[in-house]
């Protein structure tokens, strides 16, 4: 499993390497010619395998061997047995990629909630590569049947919007997180008879949008009101069903509340986070801990699926080869 995780990140990391610029796509060619060279590596637990490890790593990651050449020596010397050295490098290789992506997204915007959304994005971007050239999945549709993974993250997002909108007013904090958990039960149960293959319900989908805004209307507002003043274009889209309007509306509104939550809750990190890079990567880090003490007092039960989603999702296929 140890081994199959790498495999994706590596992956991951490849596509990071083969896209330019803050929202621009990644070069395939230039993707799949890093991953070839990692297919050379075989077991890096050897002379020969560090070695052709190390070459791949100067190429596609440059920045790596003064970031962790140290530590990557170290495990070397020590026999390529330590797990604690093997760890050490693992977690260092992954602070090469944040600082890769903040790179990028350093140079778009000066603002570090939106350089932190752009992060996000190319994370996603890069898993989604990943999973296709390691397990065969093609991106899915915006709008899908959601797993559980994502069903479990959209409760936490939820409790989150409600926790903001309404303050130190527990009473409709509470009728607003009851009023989503009502509106995704609901939702769950249309989708019980479906799956990703066939045309989706325009119907249902209408009610469900309205049983949502009834919610966000009641409950968000004002503070995520800005997010859907445009609401009546996304409910033309559903009844058309041009699911790809549909869907860039959503995601645009998605991010719309994701900065709000970020300005809010992360208000703290960007203070002396500094500037450029170094400051974009300080504060991700403060935002990744702030997030993590959030949900291990407010939601314990999604613990792992929020640490998951702050590093670009769940590494794992959607489906089978789960024993390996």
């Amino acid at each position: 499993m140890y081994n199959l995780r790498i495999w994706v990140k590596g992956a991951s990391h490849c596509a990071q390497y083969a896209t330019e610029t803050a929202y621009g796509e990644i070069d395939m060619e230039k993707a799949n010619e890093c991953r070839r060279c990692w297919a050379q590596v075989g077991d890096w637990a050897t002379d020969a395998g560090f070695e052709k490890g190390n070459e791949c790593l100067d190429t596609y990651e440059p920045s790596f061997r003064d970031m962790c050449g140290e530590k990557m020596d170290a495990w070397k010397e020590g026999g390529y047995t330590s797990v604690e050295l093997q760890t050490e490098v693992d977690e260092c290789w992954e602070d090469v990629y944040l600082r890769t992506m903040s790179e990028v997204c350093a140079e778009s915007s000066e603002d570090m909630n939106m350089g932190a959304l752009c992060v996000v994005t190319h994370q996603t971007q890069n898993l989604e590569y990943a999973k296709l050239k390691v397990y065969g999945e093609e991106k899915r549709a915006v709008i899908h049947k959601p797993d559980h993974y994502e069903d479990m993250l959209q409760s936490v997002f939820e409790e989150g919007y409600c926790e903001h909108a309404n303050g130190d007013n527990s009473d409709r904090k509470t009728e607003c997180m009851m009023c989503y958990q009502h509106v995704r039960k609901e939702s769950n149960k249309m989708w019980e008879n479906v799956d990703n293959s066939v045309d989706i319900d325009t119907s249902a989908m209408r009610r469900m949008f309205a049983m949502y805004m009834f919610c966000a209307d009641t409950y968000l507002a004002p503070v995520y009101s800005e997010c859907f003043e445009d609401v009546d274009d996304l409910v033309t889209h559903i009844e058309e069903a041009n699911t790809e309007a549909w869907g860039k509306k959503l995601l645009a509104d998605q991010g719309c509340m994701f900065l709000k939550q970020y300005q809010h809750y992360f208000g703290d990190c960007g203070e002396g986070a500094g500037e450029g890079a170094d400051g974009l990567v300080s504060y991700i880090h403060c935002a990744r801990n702030t997030t993590m003490t959030w949900t291990k007092e407010r939601r314990p039960d999604a613990y792992d699926t929020v640490y998951s989603f702050l590093r670009g999702g769940s590494w794992m296929p959607s489906e089978g080869m789960m024993d390996m």
